[in-house]
């Protein structure tokens, strides 16, 4: 089963919490620890985007093509306080993110992060 959004949503697959720091530090928490940082997870890749998406930022709605601020695959930040956690159908034990496109907050350039 796959997951497809409609209308102006976006579907972002959050990046896991790191573990082991850059030091070589191994984080240890908790099980209901981590699943409170994953939900803060605040960075990840964009899955699906809707049919109408970044359509209403556009100066001339009367187009059939308009700017979108992401493309799918690429690695946003979004607003995480307005998105809707739902069960990833290829893995069980993770969550997807799905936000309105007004909660794309920026895009990493190549080679950045």
């Amino acid at each position: 089963m796959k997951i497809k959004v409609k209308g102006y949503r976006v579907l972002i697959r959050p990046d896991d919490i790191q573990e082991v720091t850059d030091w070589g530090f191994e984080l240890n928490s908790t099980e209901d620890a981590s699943r409170r940082e994953q939900n803060a997870q605040n960075v990840g890749t964009v899955l699906d985007i809707g049919h109408i998406a970044f359509k209403a930022y556009d100066p001339d709605r009367t187009q059939d093509k308009w700017y979108k601020w992401c493309e799918i695959g690429e690695k946003v930040i979004y607003n995480m306080y307005s998105m809707k956690l739902v069960p990833d159908p290829e893995n069980k034990d993770k969550k997807l993110a799905i936000v309105s496109d007004d909660d794309i907050l920026g895009s990493f350039e190549e080679g950045e992060e």
